[in-house]
């Protein structure tokens, strides 16, 4: 899948180095970044576990979308 994303300039040229260094593309350092990350971010283990999150709270989720959207 491709995805088009915004980096600062200077984050860049570091990763570009690092890149350079490992003689690798641009692209391949960013799926080893990826793979890297998701080793070590905490995850949840069941889909199940989020489900119903919002259940408790006494909000309308509806409208709570809508006042998010239309803040943007």
């Amino acid at each position: 899948m491709r995805a088009l994303i915004d980096v600062p300039k200077d984050s860049l040229d570091s990763f570009d180095l690092v890149c350079n260094a490992q003689n690798i593309s641009r692209a391949e350092g960013v799926r080893r970044a990826i793979d890297h990350y998701m080793k070590y971010i905490e995850k949840p283990t069941n889909l199940d576990e989020s489900f119903g999150l919002w259940s408790k709270r006494k909000v309308d989720a509806l409208k709570y979308q809508q006042k998010l959207r239309a803040d943007w």
